[in-house]
């Protein structure tokens, strides 16, 4: 179960935040007309700047906060307090909050993809065999995979995929060693194959391939709000 509880004061708020920019955690900003997945880029005595590609939001507009830390996730309500284009970008400033909701959960956010998305991985095993799984999850610190042949499900548990692809269509692909932490047998309400979960952690990540993961993901969040207003 996540247990919850809040953080008072701004004291609290400016340490969460600047760590939130030390770490380079991920940032759901909502306002009225617009979402953005981004990270925060510099942060001052009285609020913070973030990137910012929809519309401007009104001069004290209340906003939906949540950083997505290792330690849980952050909420906050708080304001839009300017709106700036530098260098050919905008940049939306946003004022520290005098109080942040603390939830003990999942460190990253998770994407679920059904069959309105459907991204594939595919490698060599290490006696020569070539796989395709199909991917059924991804967050920043790994992803699920499915595959049909238990046994061989089984046996990777423990073991590491060296160089598989990840492929994400017209988002990107990544190739990652993904260390397979544990293997499920998945349920089946028809006389198909039945499916096994494995659940995997990325290893070794460099920081081109972090960046290039980040870059997937919210590119992954975004289409996932496009596709839950059609």
């Amino acid at each position: 179960m996540d247990e919850s509880y809040v953080k008072q004061g701004l004291f609290e708020s400016v340490a969460i935040i600047r760590e939130a920019l030390k770490k380079g955690c991920l940032v759901d900003i909502h306002s009225k007309n617009a979402d953005a997945f981004c990270k925060i880029q510099k942060l001052d005595a009285s609020g913070f700047y973030v990137p910012w590609e929809g519309d401007a939001p009104e001069n004290d507009e209340s906003l939906d906060v949540e950083i997505f830390a290792d330690t849980g996730k952050f909420e906050f309500h708080t304001s839009a307090c300017a709106f700036k284009t530098r260098e050919g970008e905008n940049w939306l400033y946003i004022q520290y909050p005098d109080a942040i909701s603390v939830t003990q959960r999942r460190k990253h956010p998770r994407l679920m993809f059904g069959d309105r998305r459907v991204y594939t991985a595919q490698g060599k095993f290490n006696d020569g065999l070539y796989y395709q799984f199909r991917i059924k999850d991804l967050s920043p610190g790994g992803c699920a995979l499915i595959m049909e042949d238990g046994e061989r499900a089984q046996a990777l548990v423990g073991s590491t995929l060296r160089n598989i692809e990840l492929d994400f269509a017209i988002h990107g692909t990544l190739t990652a060693d993904l260390f397979v932490l544990s293997s499920e047998k998945m349920a089946s309400d028809s006389n198909a194959t039945p499916g096994w979960h494995l659940s995997c952690q990325f290893k070794r990540i460099s920081e081109p391939m972090r960046r290039n993961l980040d870059s997937i993901v919210i590119k992954l969040l975004l289409e996932e709000k496009r596709l839950h207003r059609l």
